[in-house]
């Protein structure tokens, strides 16, 4: 069992959150609200962290913001009707769909090793995947 980490990309939300607060401090009126609105949800998105655990038969996705957890996603292996891959470049994006409809989006958590241990998930309880390459791997 062997837990992995993904967070937002800081970037675009970091660019969010002082573009709102120029607006915020430039704006008038009840329009100011909206720029104040959107510093808060870019800093919300910013400490936003996923924590995925891969068990023998079941997937874990933990998110939590600002350090609380705030939901909880299970996907025990004789739930899951579809895993597919893909593939774009050095980007690996797994999607995984439970019976009740459930997906879990893997991709972008650290250490890269998350995909073999999920390719290995997969063989271990004998699932079948569907692969998409967008973009060959560079080798």
């Amino acid at each position: 069992m062997k837990t992995f980490i993904a967070e937002e990309p800081k970037i675009l939300w970091t660019i969010l959150f002082f573009m709102a607060m120029t607006y915020a401090y430039a704006l008038e009126g009840n329009i100011q609200y909206f720029a104040y609105a959107a510093m808060a949800v870019s800093f919300l998105a910013l400490t936003t962290r996923y924590h995925l655990t891969v068990e023998e038969d079941r997937l874990v996705m933990i998110i939590k913001v600002a350090g609380v957890k705030v939901r909880t996603k299970q996907l025990q292996a004789m739930e899951i009707t579809n895993v597919h891959q893909i593939i774009a470049g050095s980007k690996v994006i797994f999607i995984v769909t439970g019976k009740s409809g459930q997906q879990m989006k893997i991709h972008r958590f650290k250490p890269h090793s998350f995909e073999q241990e999920v390719s290995e998930f997969v063989d271990r309880n004998e699932l079948q995947i569907k692969q998409t390459v967008t973009k060959e791997r560079k080798q």
